[in-house]
């Protein structure tokens, strides 16, 4: 990991006491909580089996699952990978948003860089189904409209591929003003990779692939949105086929 790629997962080394990326705050280290975040594992599914209709005031991942699919199981997180699939019919879903609807933790600012990562794979036999994640602002709606329609709620900065699409893009929201970059990636059927985002306060968002910066899907000021974001990630089925993503961490930390 090259330290000047300004981008790190939960799991950064340290050598002799010291973070070796040293732009990215420590956190969760007493007298050095220049930072605040999350790193998920997802080694436990109490937390994730929130019953549905957002709206309860419980700590954990907010789970909703529509349209027939079924609840978060033991084993949907087996080796650490929590696994979110649809049930077999088109526009089936489901999604994870970590808090409640009131609002999230992570404020774009200035000079309060933010940083997410998150290492998933998905299924994409089929190239149809329809996957979202990153940050948002919570809400009670569902996360991805049917039949390839995108995100419909405002506020957000997420990775996303729409059915029938190609390839991966990374889109920002800032209060209905949507910049959506393609990333020149395409999916690939059940390989892990890692997906991350720079937001450099409120000035620009760049974007990186397996820890490579892809300059084409850097976002700017205009579509960086100036609200309470939280983790989140969505599946939708664009078929009559069960699909699935999996996700083995999320990381999100920000300046304080």
């Amino acid at each position: 990991m090259d330290k000047k790629i300004g981008f790190i997962d939960g799991r950064r080394p340290v050598v002799g006491g010291i973070n070796a990326w040293t732009e990215v705050p420590g956190l969760l280290i007493p007298g050095q909580l220049q930072g605040y975040g999350i790193y998920e594992e997802f080694m436990g599914v109490s937390e994730l089996n929130v019953p549905a209709g957002i709206g309860h005031n419980v700590p954990g991942w907010e789970s909703n699952i529509f349209n027939g699919g079924a609840a978060l199981s033991l084993a949907d997180i087996r080796g650490g990978n929590v696994l979110l699939q649809t049930a077999g019919g088109n526009n089936d879903s489901g999604q994870l948003t970590l808090g409640d609807v009131v609002g999230g933790a992570f404020w774009p600012a200035a000079d309060k860089d933010i940083w997410f990562e998150a290492l998933m794979k998905h299924t994409y036999a089929v190239a149809d189904e329809n996957i979202a994640f990153g940050l948002i602002d919570p809400d009670a709606a569902v996360y991805l409209a049917d039949d390839g329609g995108g995100i419909p709620i405002n506020n957000h900065l997420a990775f996303v591929v729409l059915d029938g699409g190609a390839l991966w893009c990374f889109q920002g929201n800032k209060a209905g003003l949507v910049d959506t970059n393609s990333l020149a990636i395409a999916p690939v059927d059940l390989v892990f990779h890692t997906f991350g985002f720079h937001v450099r306060g409120v000035t620009a968002v760049d974007v990186y692939y397996d820890r490579v910066l892809v300059a084409a899907g850097q976002i700017l000021t205009a579509n960086i949105p100036v609200t309470g974001l939280m983790p989140f990630f969505a599946i939708k089925a664009g078929s009559a086929a069960v699909e699935a993503v999996y996700f083995d961490y999320i990381m999100c930390i920000q300046r304080r």
